[in-house]
C-alpha cells in the first residue's frame, strides 16, 4: 500500500484487520513508507494492526546493512544497524554489524537488511517506516510495528528495526508499538532496534513500546524510543534492549534531554561528550565510551542516578600495553605495573611506572602495564577518564569506574587506574566509585598503580566505596589519590581564540571554560566584540561545542587594527554560580603585504605606476626604483591591476585568493604595446614570420581569406623574452593572409 496523500477523517483497524505498506523485501523506494494523516481519531483494535514488519531494505542492502564474511565451511552475516549498531557474526572470520543512521526525534527511514549468507541466500529485511499524524485521539490496543525480519538462511544476519513516528492529540491504549531488530540465524548477528518517536498533548498509553535488538550469535544494539509532550522543548529518550546484553547504541548530542538506559542496553556518546537534562542507568545496563574515545565526558543539568547493577565505566579504555606517561617496564620477559596516581608495582626485573597528572583536576588516562613472557604477552590496559558534572543530585548505587585492566598472561604488568572527576550538587548512594589499578600476573608481574579521583560537592552523603587502590602482583601497585572539596571553582574562561596577530579574516570566537556551564546562561549577549575605532560588532549568535566550550559567530571581520573581546560575567555554572569576573581578550588583524617591482624591457625601473585592487581597496604607486608594496585584506578574491599613461603591463593583472602573510616578487613588465612587430622572410618552401616576444604574452598565429574573418592557424605560442618565429609552408593551397595576435 503506497503512502497516502489524502487525509482521512477517521481510521478504524478492527480485529484481524491490517494496514501494510508493501510486500516484504520490496525495492528500497517509497513503498517501504506508510504515511497516514487523520483529521479526527484513529483506532487500532486488539487483534488488528498497522504493520511495516520486514518491508524496509532487503537483506544486504541499506545505509546500515550488515556485512558478509566467508569462512570455512560457509558464509556469515552481521546484523543490520539503525537506531543501534547491528551485532557482529560468529565464525573464524567475523562479519561486522551495520552502523546507525537517521533521526531520533523525527524518524522516517526504513531499517537495513542483515548480512547475507551468500548472494543467493539473503539476510533478514529491515523494518519499514510508519508515519501517523492524528489530530484527535490515537487508540492503540493492537499493533503498530516496523520490526526487522529474521535471517532466513543459515548464518545470515537479522534486519534492523525500522521507524515509527506517531503524533497525536491523545495517545492511549494497551497494545504494542515496536521497531525491534530481527534475529540472526545461527552464527548470524542480530539486527539492531529501530527508532520510535511519540509526540502528543496527552499520553495515556499503557502498552509496550519497544525497539529491542534482535538475537542470534550476538544480540543487536537497542534502538531508540523518544517521548515528547508538545508543551516540552525536549523530551525523554529511552534505550532499552529487553533484558539482553547486546552491542552498542550511540547517543547523538541534540539539545539537553532526559536519557534512560535500561534492559541490558549499552550506550555511549557518539561525539565523545553529552549534555543531558536527567540521566538514569538501570540495573544490567551500561554507559561507556568506545576504546577509540578513551574519555567519557557527560554533563547533566538536573539529576543523575546509577541503580544497583547499573554501570558507568571506562575500565581498560586508557593507554594500551606498555604505553602512556606511566607505562610499565618490559624487561627480561617480565612486565612491571603501570603508574598514574600511585607508582606501579615492580616486577622481578624492573621498577614500576611513574606517577603523573593532577590530583585536584584529574583528566589523564591510566597507562598500560609492561609485557610479560617472551615479550609478547599482553600487560593490562590503563583505565580511561570520566568527567561527570551533575547540577542536581548524583545517586550512585551501582558502579562508576575507570579501573585498569589486569595482565592477561604470564609475567605481565597491570594497567593503572584512570581518572574520575565528579562535580555534583549532592552525592548519595551506596555503590562504588573506583579507579583501581589492574592486577599483575602474581608470579613475576607488578600490579598497576591506582588512578585519581576528585569529588566536588557541597553535600556528600555517599555511603558506598570510593577507591583508587593499587592492583595485586609480585609487588602491588601503590594506591592512587582521592581528593574531596565542597566548593568547585567558579566558572572562568580558560581560553578564547583567536588571539595575537592574524593575517586572516575572523568570523567566530571559541570560548572555553574551566567547568561545565549552564547552556541557558550562554547567549549572544555573553560576548562583546569591539572592532577597530571602537565600533561594536553586532549580529552575534552562539552554538555549543562541548559542555565547556562555545562558538560565537558574527559577520566576517577584515578591518585592520585591534579587536577587544569581553566575556561574561553573566555566564553561570550548573549551580548558579556566575563568573568571578569579566574575561578580557584581544586580537589584531594585519593585512597581508604584496610587493614587487615594475620594470621596462631593458630592466630599468618604472615609477608612477598605480597598482589598483578592486573592491574599493586603497591603491599604491611605484617609487623611483619601480618598487611597490600593497596591503590586501584577508579573505575573498582580489584582482590587482597596474595602470600608467601610454603603457601596457604584463601580466595585465594578478588575482589573489585569501592571501595571508607576505607575498614577494609580484613583478610586472611595462611595455608600450604587446602587439608584435612582425617581419616576414620567404624561404624555398616556407614563409617565416619573426618578432621579439615578451614572456607572459601568448602569441596566436591567425589566417584569413578575406582580411575580415580571422581564425587560429595553429596552437598559440607562449612568449619568451627574445626572438620568436612561426614557419608556414608554401604550397598550392588557395591564397591566405597571416598575422600574429597577442594576449595575456
Amino acid at each position: 500500500m503506497p503512502p497516502f496523500s489524502q487525509p482521512f477523517g477517521n481510521i478504524l483497524v478492527a480485529s484481524n484487520g491490517w494496514i501494510i505498506p508493501g510486500a516484504p523485501g520490496t525495492a528500497p523506494t517509497d513503498s517501504m513508507r506508510l504515511t497516514l494523516n487523520v483529521t479526527s481519531n484513529a483506532t487500532v483494535q486488539a487483534g488488528g494492526g498497522i504493520l511495516a514488519d520486514g518491508t524496509g531494505w532487503p537483506g544486504g542492502q541499506g545505509p546500515g546493512s550488515g556485512r558478509l564474511a566467508s569462512y570455512s565451511p560457509g558464509y556469515v552475516g552481521g546484523g543490520g544497524g539503525h537506531g543501534g549498531l547491528g551485532a557482529a557474526s560468529g565464525g573464524s572470520l567475523i562479519a561486522l554489524g551495520g552502523s546507525t543512521y537517521g533521526s531520533v526525534t523525527a524518524p522516517v527511514d526504513g531499517g537495513s537488511g542483515g548480512g547475507n549468507y551468500s548472494p543467493d541466500l539473503p539476510g533478514g529485511a529491515g523494518g519499514g517506516a510508519i508515519r501517523m499524524n492524528v489530530t484527535g485521539a490515537l487508540l492503540v490496543n493492537g499493533r503498530v510495528s516496523a520490526n526487522g525480519g529474521a535471517g532466513a538462511s543459515q548464518g545470515s544476519g537479522g534486519g534492523s528495526g525500522g521507524s515509527v513516528w506517531l503524533t497525536a492529540g491523545t495517545l492511549a491504549g494497551a497494545g504494542t508499538i515496536s521497531a525491534n531488530g530481527g534475529a540472526g540465524n545461527e552464527l548470524g548477528g542480530g539486527g539492531a532496534g529501530g527508532c520510535i518517536a511519540l509526540q502528543y498533548n496527552v499520553n495515556a498509553f499503557d502498552g509496550a513500546i519497544t525497539a529491542y535488538g534482535g538475537g542470534g550469535y550476538a544480540w543487536g544494539g537497542a534502538g531508540t524510543v523518544y517521548l515528547k509532550a508538545n508543551n516540552q522543548g525536549m523530551g525523554r529518550m529511552v534505550v532499552d534492549n529487553g533484558g539482553q546484553f547486546g552491542t552498542n547504541t550511540p547517543i547523538a548530542y541534540l539539545s539537553p534531554f532526559d536519557l534512560t538506559i535500561r534492559g541490558g542496553a549499552v550506550a555511549y556518546p557518539s561525539s565523545g561528550y553529552l549534555i543531558l537534562s536527567n540521566l538514569v542507568i538501570n540495573s544490567g545496563s551500561a554507559f561507556t565510551c568506545l576504546p577509540t574515545q578513551t574519555n567519557l565526558d557527560v554533563a547533566v543539568l538536573r539529576n543523575a542516578t546509577i541503580d544497583a547493577g547499573g554501570l558507568m565505566a571506562v575500565d581498560g579504555k586508557g593507554y594500551l600495553t606498555a604505553s602512556g606517561p606511566g607505562a610499565g617496564v618490559s624487561s627480561n620477559f617480565t612486565g612491571s605495573g603501570a603508574g598514574y596516581g600511585g607508582f606501579g608495582g615492580a616486577s622481578s626485573a624492573s621498577a614500576g611506572g611513574a606517577t603523573y597528572g593532577s590530583a585536584q583536576q584529574p583528566v589523564d588516562r591510566g597507562s598500560g602495564g609492561g609485557r610479560g613472557w617472551q615479550g609478547t604477552t599482553v600487560g593490562g590496559e590503563g583505565g580511561g577518564a570520566i568527567r561527570f558534572t551533575v547540577g542536581g543530585a548524583l545517586t550512585v548505587n551501582g558502579q562508576l569506574s575507570a579501573d585498569g585492566n589486569a595482565a592477561l598472561q604470564d609475567n605481565g604488568g597491570g594497567g593503572s587506574g584512570g581518572s574520575i572527576w565528579l562535580t555534583a550538587g549532592a552525592l548519595a548512594g551506596n555503590g562504588t566509585i573506583a579507579a583501581d589499578g589492574g592486577a599483575g600476573e602474581l608470579y613475576d608481574g607488578g600490579g598497576g598503580g591506582g588512578g585519581r579521583i576528585a569529588i566536588y560537592t557541597p553535600m556528600n552523603v555517599f555511603g558506598g566505596v570510593v577507591s583508587a587502590a593499587g592492583g595485586d602482583g609480585l609487588a602491588p601497585g601503590q594506591d592512587g589519590s582521592i581528593y574531596y572539596d565542597t566548593t568547585p571553582a567558579p566558572a572562568q574562561v580558560v581560553s578564547c581564540t583567536p588571539t595575537g596577530v592574524l593575517n586572516a579574516a575572523v568570523s567566530s570566537l571559541d570560548v572555553a571554560f574551566n567547568t561545565v556551564v549552564n547552556p541557558a546562561s550562554v547567549s549572544a549577549a555573553s560576548v562583546s566584540l569591539t572592532a577597530p575605532g571602537g565600533v561594536p560588532v553586532t549580529d552575534l549568535s552562539v552554538a555549543a561545542l562541548s559542555p565547556y566550550s562555545f562558538r560565537f559567530y558574527f559577520p566576517k571581520q577584515t578591518a585592520q587594527g585591534d579587536y577587544a573581546v569581553n566575556v561574561g560575567p553573566q555566564v553561570q555554572d550548573l549551580y548558579g554560580q556566575p563568573m568571578s569576573q569579566v574575561y578580557t581578550s584581544a586580537f589584531s588583524i594585519v593585512w597581508s603585504l604584496v610587493q614587487g617591482t615594475v620594470a621596462d624591457t631593458n630592466g630599468l625601473p618604472v615609477s608612477g605606476v598605480v597598482l589598483q585592487p578592486d573592491g574599493g581597496i586603497s591603491s599604491t604607486t611605484t617609487d623611483t626604483n619601480g618598487n611597490y608594496a600593497l596591503s590586501l585584506p584577508p579573505g575573498g578574491t582580489i584582482i590587482v591591476t597596474p595602470a600608467a599613461t601610454n603603457l601596457v603591463f604584463v601580466p595585465g593583472s594578478r588575482t589573489y585568493v585569501n592571501v595571508t602573510g607576505t607575498v614577494s616578487n609580484e613583478n610586472y613588465l611595462a611595455v608600450s604595446t604587446i602587439i608584435p612587430a612582425v617581419a616576414m622572410q620567404v624561404q624555398t618552401n616556407s614563409c617565416v614570420l619573426s618578432w621579439n616576444g615578451i614572456s607572459g604574452v601568448a602569441y596566436q598565429p591567425l589566417y584569413s581569406t578575406n582580411l575580415v574573418d580571422w581564425l587560429p592557424y595553429a596552437d598559440a605560442l607562449p612568449g619568451t623574452n627574445g626572438p620568436m618565429q612561426f614557419v608556414m609552408p608554401i604550397d598550392t593551397a588557395p591564397q591566405l593572409f597571416f598575422r600574429v595576435g597577442a594576449s595575456y
